[in-house]
C-alpha cells in the first residue's frame, strides 16, 4: 500500500464509496480527516506518522460495522488526532467498548463506565470517568486486591443493600446522553469555523485568478462562446463564496449560542 494514493486505499480504486447507506466521495470524505483535496491524491509513503494514524482511522469509520472495540486508541494520536477521534466517536451511532488510560478521553466520548468491583462483578455507571468519581467511585492498588477473596456464601447483609439514588439510572443517562450529544454538536460547529475560512481562502484565490485572465485584452480574442464560459464560471465562483459567508456567519451564531448555554 505504500505505493498507493490515499484516496485510492480508502476507496479501494473507486471513486466513491458506501457510507451509511449514502455514496460520498473519497476526497469529501478524507477531508474529515484534515487530508485536503491534494494530500488525498498523494502516495501514501509521503505521509507523517500523524497523518498515518488519521488514515487508519479514516479505514476503520469506512466499515460497515454498528460494534467497535478499542484498546487503547489514543496511544501514538497527535492532538488533531486525537480530537478527531473524540468527533468521529461521539457521531459514532453504533456501539464502542473502549479501553483506555486516558482519563480526559473517556470524559469525552463514553456514555457509561463498566466497573469491575471484583469477585466477578462487573457494575455499569452512567457517565465518564470524573462522573464515577464524584459519585464516590474509588480505584483501588493492585496490591490492594490481590487478597485472599472471602467465601461468598459469607457476605453480609449490608453488603447486599441497596445503595440509595438521589436520580433513577433511566434520568441519568437521558441527561448524559444530552450532554454528550451537546458536547458533539458543539466541536462540529467549532471544526466548521475553523475549515470555512480556509475554503473560502482557496475560492477568493481561484476568483482573484479568474478575474486576472478576463482583464486581459487577449481574453476578448476569443469567441464569444468561451467569453461567456469563463464569465459563468466567475459567478458560480462569487455564488458559492457567498454561500459560504453566509454558513460563516450562521455557524458563528450557532456557536456562540452553544457557550453561552
Amino acid at each position: 500500500y505504500s505505493v498507493a494514493s490515499i484516496a485510492d486505499y480508502i476507496g479501494d480504486g473507486r471513486d466513491f464509496i458506501e457510507l451509511n447507506g449514502q455514496s460520498i466521495h473519497v476526497v469529501s470524505y478524507l477531508k474529515r480527516f484534515l487530508f485536503d483535496s491534494v494530500q488525498a491524491r498523494g502516495k501514501i509513503r509521503t505521509l507523517s506518522g500523524g497523518q498515518q494514524n488519521r488514515l487508519l482511522l479514516a479505514q476503520l469509520f469506512t466499515q460497515p460495522a454498528n460494534l467497535l472495540v478499542l484498546d487503547e486508541p489514543t496511544n501514538d494520536l497527535d492532538v488533531e488526532s486525537l480530537e478527531l477521534l473524540e468527533e468521529l466517536l461521539l457521531d459514532y451511532t453504533g456501539t464502542v467498548l473502549l479501553v483506555s488510560h486516558d482519563r480526559q478521553f473517556l470524559d469525552q466520548v463514553v456514555t457509561s463506565l463498566l466497573v469491575f468491583k471484583g469477585h466477578g462483578e462487573i457494575e455499569e455507571q452512567v457517565g465518564g470517568f470524573s462522573d464515577w468519581i464524584a459519585r464516590g467511585g474509588e480505584l483501588h492498588p493492585a496490591s490492594a486486591n490481590a487478597r485472599i477473596l472471602p467465601d461468598r456464601t459469607e457476605e453480609s447483609a449490608e453488603a447486599n443493600e441497596p445503595v440509595a439514588n438521589p436520580s433513577s439510572p433511566i434520568d441519568e443517562a437521558a441527561g448524559y446522553e444530552a450532554r454528550k450529544q451537546a458536547k458533539s454538536e458543539q466541536r462540529r460547529l467549532q471544526r466548521q469555523a475553523e475549515q470555512i475560512p480556509v475554503e473560502l481562502q482557496r475560492l477568493e484565490s481561484e476568483e482573484t485568478e479568474m478575474m486576472a485572465i478576463v482583464s486581459q485584452p487577449e481574453f476578448f480574442n476569443q469567441p464569444e462562446a468561451e467569453q461567456q464560459k469563463t464569465y459563468a464560471a466567475a459567478q458560480v465562483l462569487r455564488t458559492k463564496i457567498q454561500a459560504l459567508y453566509d454558513e460563516w456567519a450562521a455557524v458563528e451564531a450557532a456557536l456562540e449560542a452553544t457557550t453561552s448555554d
